[in-house]
């Protein structure tokens, strides 16, 4: 992974936090949290969730070989990428949709805290694949992606310097 900015991990890993308890807050199924520098793995009563934060993907190298280590680790049942939404990230989910629609525990978060709308979107390609069309593939996730604000690397470092 490239370097990121440690202060950048920990604003996406105290968000992502923040984001699971609050939807913990009427089902209360949450054991356990643990967290990394990169990444925050969760225990339910029901599943295992490992939560990768990749604020600017470069490569899906890079995801696939976290997703086989916390698998190793952690036997999951949901394998989440945290991202900025932004355009080189959502280029590369459109560029290897086909490679990520083979993992049926992935699924993505596109995050943008100062967005002035929605603050993110979920996609889990594996499903969205068995229900869509793959002939507006591009323009539904473009659809979903500007429900959100759409934010910058520059921007991310800058704000949060």
């Amino acid at each position: 992974m490239a370097s990121v900015p440690e202060h950048i991990l920990g604003f996406l890993k105290n968000w992502i936090i923040t984001y699971v308890k609050h939807k913990n807050l009427l089902t209360k199924d949450i054991i356990e949290i643990k967290e990394s520098e990169d990444s925050v793995y969760v225990l339910y009563k029901d599943k295992k969730q490992f939560f990768s934060l990749i604020p600017f993907m470069n490569s899906i190298e890079e995801i696939f070989e976290k997703m086989k280590k916390a698998k190793l680790e952690h036997n999951l049942t949901s394998f989440t990428i945290v991202c900025f939404n932004t355009k080189k990230n959502l280029n590369i989910l459109i560029a290897n949709w086909n490679k990520f629609i083979a993992f049926k525990e992935l699924s993505f978060i596109f995050v943008n805290p100062f967005s002035k709308t929605e603050k993110k979107w979920i996609i889990f390609p594996y499903y969205h694949a068995k229900i869509s069309e793959s002939e507006s593939l591009e323009q539904g996730l473009k659809s979903m992606y500007s429900l959100v604000d759409e934010t910058t690397q520059e921007f991310i470092e800058k704000v949060l310097s």
